[in-house]
């Protein structure tokens, strides 16, 4: 998991570029989640995210970035 997903306290980030390993991804995680009966908060959770700014982090397919206040 730790080339596909990275964890930031309460938040999870699944990334790839391509969308055939991304879906396989996301079912490995899925997967997980329902073995160890882990709920998603469907109201928190978001797919297909080119780039999202999480903390002071700017996070997309080409890497992790600071955000300069």
């Amino acid at each position: 998991f730790k080339n596909f997903i990275k964890v930031y306290i309460n938040d999870v980030i699944i990334y790839n570029n391509k969308p055939k390993d991304y879906i396989y991804y996301l079912n490995a995680f899925f997967n997980l989640f329902d073995k160890i009966r882990f709920i998603l908060n469907l109201k928190k959770t978001f797919f297909k995210y080119k780039s999202i700014k999480l903390f002071n982090f700017n996070i997309n397919g080409k890497g992790i970035l600071v955000i300069k206040d």
